[in-house]
């Protein structure tokens, strides 16, 4: 029993190492990949809700429901859709590395690209894109 819990304290503290170094190398994809990760080992309910939204997105991506290719500009709403759980996790994990958070302010002009497309949208398709809706 000890030597388990021993393996599964040390696979968490691996995993809050790597969102400790990812926050520290300035790469928000990389550490949201690994908030996701810390957040999907340590809470039964997030990682439920992870793997039912993954499998809804995939859904809506096979049904083709909306199609990229009217237009290439595609905010968070058509972009990724996030579960709650991991979504309030980024943001506070953004806060603390960074001391604010670009999450809450996706569809302000700062983020947008020479195309209309929103890079952090393009980011959060990258870390994650079991996610993505299109």
């Amino acid at each position: 029993m000890v030597e388990t819990k021993s393996k599964h304290s040390k696979k968490a503290n691996d995993l809050a190492d790597e969102v400790i170094e990812a926050a520290k190398s300035g790469d928000r994809v990389r550490h949201w990949k690994a908030v996701h990760e810390l957040l999907r080992f340590q809470n039964k309910k997030a990682k439920a809700e992870q793997d039912k939204t993954a499998e809804d997105c995939a859904s809506v991506r096979k049904q083709k429901m909306f199609k990229k290719t009217k237009t290439k500009k595609m905010g968070l709403r058509f972009g990724v859709a996030m579960p709650p759980m991991t979504w309030n996790a980024l943001v506070e994990a953004d806060r603390l590395a960074y001391g604010r958070s670009d999450l809450h302010n996706t569809d302000k002009e700062e983020h947008q690209t020479l195309d209309g497309s929103n890079a952090i949208v393009k980011d959060l398709e990258l870390a994650f894109p079991q996610y993505k809706v299109n």
